[in-house]
């Protein structure tokens, strides 16, 4: 079925056949040999689509363009992102192709439904937040930032050190004052350090301050998932089994009192008490593991 999209897209000269065939693609929901389609599906058939949200389609084939990205967005085709991060330098902000490259961005683009996906998200986040240092792409680039509704995903926070490094402006305060409110929940926060324009400084200041906590349990956390696969027998180097028995149970005292009610050390903004016993709890089950591998 893929093969025969592709040839009706390949017709150049056939805007409507080309038009269809995004239909086609759009509609029939396309899975791969497994059944659903996969994050790697949705990588490789994205990159074959991302010619086709390219500007020089949108000006000389915007029927075209628009089925496109409707077909990137329904079947959340994030090969096609390297693309959209470029077209969207090119668009007009108030134009209906930046609206439909933000909500793709925003919206269709992040999953949090499995781990492939979420890492998936994370890296579309964390390209956002780029974006929005690029006077060209900025507009875009908080309009679809605003769209996104996952309040755990890490690159959020990232997201917001960069709307609130752009100083007084009213549109990426606006989308900073969403993310604290809405999604992170924190009013306390915005009752402290104020909810206008005028404040930034107020918020770059606090950020600033709790960003190494922010990062520290970040870190741990891809720590973690990166060495857990690694490090689970007693057979693995005796070495590597000590040094990680070393790191887990020095996260282990550090996330222990972060969340004991007399601490000093504030969760940092981005993160609840919630998330830091859970990442505590993980990292107690490695030790657990770790403790029965450790050859002494």
């Amino acid at each position: 079925c893929l093969e025969q999209v592709f040839a009706l897209l390949g017709q150049d000269n056939n805007e409507p056949a080309q038009a269809a065939a995004m239909k086609i693609l759009r509609g029939a929901g396309m899975t791969s040999k497994q059944g659903q389609m996969t994050e790697a599906d949705r990588q490789q058939v994205g990159q074959q689509v991302q010619k086709y949200v390219n500007e020089e389609t949108l000006s000389a084939k915007p029927d075209l363009f628009t089925e496109a990205l409707q077909a990137v967005q329904t079947l959340r085709l994030t090969g096609a992102a390297d693309q959209l991060f470029r077209t969207m330098a090119k668009v007009d902000p108030a134009s209906e192709a930046a609206e439909a490259i933000a909500n793709t961005l925003g919206r269709a683009f992040i999953d949090t439904s499995t781990d492939a996906a979420t890492a998936a998200s994370e890296d579309i986040l964390k390209r956002l937040a780029e974006a929005v240092g690029d006077p060209e792409r900025r507009a875009v680039a908080v309009a679809a930032i605003g769209l996104v509704s996952a309040p755990n995903l890490a690159r959020l926070r990232t997201c917001l050190e960069a709307l609130v490094a752009q100083g007084p402006d009213p549109l990426s305060f606006e989308v900073a004052v969403h993310i604290v409110r809405d999604l992170y929940q924190r009013e306390d926060f915005i009752a402290k350090h104020g909810a206008q324009p005028a404040n930034v400084e107020n918020w770059q200041r606090a950020l600033a301050a709790d960003k190494e906590n922010y990062d520290t349990f970040i870190a741990a956390k891809e720590w973690l998932i990166e060495w857990q696969p690694k490090i689970q027998r007693a057979t693995d180097d005796p070495a590597d089994v000590r040094r990680c028995r070393q790191r887990v149970r020095q996260e282990i005292e550090r996330f222990e009192a972060w969340v004991q009610p007399s601490s000093d050390v504030a969760v940092p903004l981005g993160l609840n008490i919630q998330q830091v016993k859970t990442l505590k709890q993980q990292f107690s089950t490695y030790k657990y593991t770790l403790d029965k591998a450790t050859i002494f």
